[in-house]
Order: C-alpha cells, then sequence, then structure tokens
C-alpha cells in the first residue's frame, strides 16, 4: 500500500525536520508492505496542486496563520476542504498560542502543540494507515491539464490513442492519459472488474450492458469488439460477478 504525506509549513527548518520524522518513518514501515511518500511545501498555492493525491496533511498553524489578534486563522484548512478533499488534517502551533476549539464544519482536524515529536506522528500514521486499509483504492487518472482520482467503478474502459491512452470515465469525463494502454492497464492486474484484453482496450466488466457475437456493448453506448476467447472468458466471468453480487 502506498500513503502520501503532505507537509505545509513556511518555516524551512520546520519543514526539513518533518521530513527527517517522515523519512525515518518511511524506513521503518518499509518491512510492513506500506510506501510512505511524503511532499513538503511553502505556499498554499502548490500545496493545492493536487490536493487529492494526499493522504493526510501535517499544517504548521502557528506564525503562518496568526492573525492581529493572536487566534489560529484555520483557512489553509478551509482551503483542503474546498477541494473536496476529506483527508485527515493535523494543524500544528506554537506553545505560546491557546488553540481555540475547531469550528464544527471542520470534521476530521485534530490539533497539536510543537514541538512536533516523533511518538506524535507515529500515531497519527498508525491510525491513517489502518484506516486507510479498509477504503476502496482511489486511481490517479492524469491528463495533460487535469488530474482525477477515482475508484474503479468510475472507469468505465480506455483505448489506445497511439502511443497514449484515452480513459473514459463516468459522467461523459474523458482523460487523455500519456501513458501507453499497457502500461495504464497493468495496474489493474488484481482487479475483478477492470481486464486488459491484449492490446485493444481496457474495460469495467460491471459497465457492460449487454454482450453479443464478441461485441460489449457499454453503459455510454459505445461498442467494442472482442477476439472470440477473450470474449467467452469475460463474459463467463462477468456472470459470476452478477451472482456474487445477487447472492450477498
Amino acid at each position: 500500500m502506498t500513503f502520501n504525506a503532505a507537509v505545509f509549513d513556511v518555516h524551512p527548518g520546520d519543514r526539513r525536520q518533518m521530513e527527517r520524522i517522515l523519512g525515518k518513518e518511511k524506513e521503518a514501515r518499509a518491512s510492513s508492505g506500506v510506501t510512505l511518500y511524503s511532499e513538503s511545501f511553502g505556499s498554499t498555492g502548490s500545496l493545492l496542486v493536487y490536493p487529492m493525491k494526499h493522504d493526510i496533511f501535517f499544517i504548521d498553524a502557528a506564525d503562518s496563520a496568526v492573525s492581529t489578534d493572536g487566534s489560529i486563522n484555520i483557512e489553509t484548512a478551509r482551503e483542503i476542504r474546498a477541494a473536496g478533499v476529506v483527508a485527515p488534517i493535523v494543524l500544528f502551533y506554537r506553545e505560546d498560542i491557546d488553540m481555540p476549539p475547531l469550528p464544527d464544519d471542520l470534521e476530521n482536524v485534530v490539533t497539536f502543540k510543537k514541538p512536533i515529536t516523533t511518538a506524535f506522528v507515529r500515531s497519527v500514521l498508525d491510525k491513517r494507515t489502518a484506516e486507510k486499509a479498509t477504503l476502496p483504492v482511489r486511481y490517479e487518472i492524469r491528463g495533460g491539464k487535469e488530474t482525477y482520482y477515482v475508484y474503479d467503478y468510475e472507469i468505465m474502459y480506455a483505448l489506445p490513442a497511439g502511443r497514449f491512452t484515452d480513459v473514459y470515465l463516468t459522467e461523459g469525463r474523458k482523460v487523455h492519459v500519456m501513458e501507453s494502454l499497457k502500461g495504464f492497464g497493468g495496474q489493474f492486474e488484481k482487479k475483478k472488474s477492470l481486464k486488459l484484453i491484449g492490446s485493444g482496450f481496457v474495460i469495467n466488466l460491471e459497465h457492460i450492458t449487454s454482450a453479443f457475437l464478441c461485441i460489449f456493448i457499454m453503459t455510454d453506448g459505445r461498442k467494442l469488439f472482442c477476439p472470440p476467447l477473450h470474449f467467452i472468458y469475460y463474459c463467463i466471468l462477468r456472470k459470476r460477478m452478477k451472482k456474487q453480487k445477487t447472492e450477498s
């Protein structure tokens, strides 16, 4: 499992301290199958470019976000939530500041008084990685100008576009991915519903409305031709999946 942590702090020294702590945590978790990635940011603009990919945010709410009356400014957390991100946010603040109660509209946000400790960061990461292990996987679909973080059921199918791939998502979304069809489809190797069929296309079996004469008709009306042997196999697999759904 991969896990992405974001660090936002206007002070380079504090950012480096968090980077050191997260670097040690990365080494400690490698043997357990968790790959920890971390990115540090010194401005909200850079932090909010791709916020959806992060599993947790460590935000400095001390010098970078203190208003003139000495209270904490939580606008960075609000901006993260406004971007549609629901991942946990940890707000750090200075020892000489009394942290006021958080407003009710900010959910999944905790506060911690500096100095930052390895023990606290480790406990937060332990809790969040355990939570993530029970959640559906989200996939990064990155195009030239936009990036989507989607669940498997949002991916209908993908077709080759020269050396690259066009990915068709629900709600009429289409993303031109700068990756070969084989490279894009390889990440779904262990998925029951998403399958790479030869060099022809990636298909989500749950988005097939009907199938006949080696043709799959998708929920958006697209017809995809499938080689006979693949067609028979995936028709059987699709029938099994539908049976398991009705029995569960």
